[in-house]
């Protein structure tokens, strides 16, 4: 049988419904030679029964036990994975069609690169749906310094060369929260550039079964205070003000969720008057504009206004929810 171009890797654990969904849309996938590598780690509700089931030559399943956390599950994954590139899907989220192709494209195009990221939306089981901020044409990202700020490839959303992987590693698997900062920090060195694609790849499920995310602040600045100081001495100076606007940054998310729009406005601007080098990269220029615009409108409408046009946005939103794939 010829070798697969990707492996999407999928580590699951009691989420069997949702693993089926997931699995089915990578089936889906058009235009690619893919295999599917399921990591069952020590399941108890039948998923390595279901697994056991399938007859698909292009889905290879492995079973952990005892459990070992996602980390070492995605470990053994791409261990076995046969592809050129590498996807990590976690297995209550889905791909969007032709989003495996798209990907490849890219890649493919920019051999350079550590790797590409598509864009991504956010569902619910109620039909809400959200797109976070992510550049609407392609651009290539100076990688260090949009993965200090914040803005690093999650799972699903990035396909990666599993020889840098390789090459780096793999997933530390010490760290089952905060992991993805921890490998793409590691992963990032100066002159390293990532490709950031305008197109939906990834639709990721809010749900109440997700991992929490108590604990990941302290995770999230150690790593990076970790980071800067790895950096070459003339780069140091920058990095440390990325690190701090990084920090206002998320200051400003709360100020925002609480409703202190003049607050979040202000720790906004306060975070570009810092590193405003980060203007220059698309993915991190859209979070400090983005923020800022949302606030300074927040703080000229009033919470209770915004509250209306977000309900009114929710709604149209609900209207093409189906559509969404092939944005």
């Amino acid at each position: 049988m010829k070798a697969p171009t990707v492996s999407v890797i999928i580590p699951t654990r009691n989420r069997l419904a949702f693993l089926k969904e997931a699995v089915e849309s990578v089936l889906a996938q058009y235009s690619v030679d893919r295999e599917i590598v399921v990591v069952d780690d020590a399941s108890e509700d039948g998923t390595w029964e279901w697994l056991s089931s399938l007859h698909d030559l292009t889905i290879r399943a492995f079973r952990m036990n005892p459990h070992g956390e996602r980390s070492a599950a995605r470990n053994l994954g791409l261990h076995h994975a046969q592809g050129k590139f590498v996807v990590f899907l976690d297995d209550d989220d889905l791909l969007a069609a032709g989003a495996l192709s798209y990907l490849q494209r890219n890649a493919e195009s920019c051999p350079e690169a550590l790797a590409v990221m598509g864009a991504r939306i956010s569902f619910d089981d109620q039909g809400n749906w959200y797109r976070p901020t992510h550049p609407r044409w392609t651009v290539k990202s100076e990688a260090w310094r949009d993965v200090l700020f914040g803005c690093i490839p999650l799972q699903g959303q990035s396909l990666m060369r599993k020889r840098e992987l390789l090459a780096a590693g793999g997933w530390n698997e010490a760290w089952s929260i905060a992991e993805d900062h921890e490998l793409w920090l590691r992963l990032t060195t100066p002159n390293r550039e990532i490709v950031v694609c305008p197109r939906v790849v990834r639709k990721m499920r809010i749900h109440p079964g997700q991992t929490p995310l108590v604990g990941r602040y302290r995770d999230y600045v150690n790593l990076r205070r970790d980071f800067v100081r790895r950096l070459p001495s003339e780069l140091q100076s920058l990095g440390r003000r990325i690190f701090r606007a990084h920090r206002i940054t998320l200051i400003a998310s709360k100020y925002h969720v609480s409703g202190r729009y003049w607050n979040s406005a202000s720790c906004y601007m306060h975070a570009i008057a810092r590193a405003p080098e980060l203007l220059v990269s698309p993915p991190s220029a859209m979070v400090l504009l983005g923020g800022l615009w949302r606030a300074l409108v927040g703080a000229v409408v009033g919470k209770s206004v915004l509250g209306r046009i977000r309900s009114m946005k929710a709604f149209l939103r609900g209207q093409k929810i189906e559509r969404i794939g092939a944005a």
